[in-house]
């Protein structure tokens, strides 16, 4: 069973983890690829999305309960006046569904904290996410050089 868990400090070294794992970061390989995280940042980076979460701003790690392992991580921020999504599985735990059920799981967090419609930018060729994204609902909203914005309209 996958359960979205609000970190504890020491918990952050999953996310270095994560962040720093070329094939996870692969999607982001536009953007950089993968992502420093190191310990200096983590005092700062903690305070804003774990003890000053907001309706705007949270952030969990993934779990499953089941083998007792940590799997990813999802969030949800405000950006240009939209709630942009972010979900994040490790590479080693792709394929078996967790995007799946971490996407709902993050849709329904959106939700009940009053949000109606989310976003997510996906680059043009993460084939993957496109279609896991298409098949939980969501729409091709716009096309940039930047990716492809999807959105849904979240069910109360």
């Amino acid at each position: 069973m996958l359960i979205a868990v609000k970190p504890s400090y020491s918990n952050l070294e999953y996310r270095q983890i994560f962040l720093s794992d070329a094939q996870t970061m692969s999607y982001n390989t536009k953007w950089g690829g993968t992502i420093d995280f190191p310990r200096e940042r983590w005092d700062v980076w903690y305070k804003k999305w774990v003890e000053e979460e907001s309706d705007v701003r949270l952030y969990r790690l993934l779990f499953d309960g089941d083998t007792d392992r940590f799997i990813g991580e999802i969030a949800f921020y405000l950006e240009d006046e939209k709630i942009m999504l972010h979900l994040l599985i490790y590479a080693p735990f792709r394929r078996c569904g967790y995007g799946k059920e971490g996407l709902e799981i993050l849709c329904k967090l959106a939700r009940k904290s009053g949000h109606s419609i989310v976003y997510d930018k996906i680059a043009k060729d993460n084939l993957g996410a496109q279609a896991l994204f298409t098949l939980k609902g969501f729409s091709r909203e716009k096309v940039d050089e930047e990716g492809i914005l999807f959105s849904k309209r979240l069910r109360n």
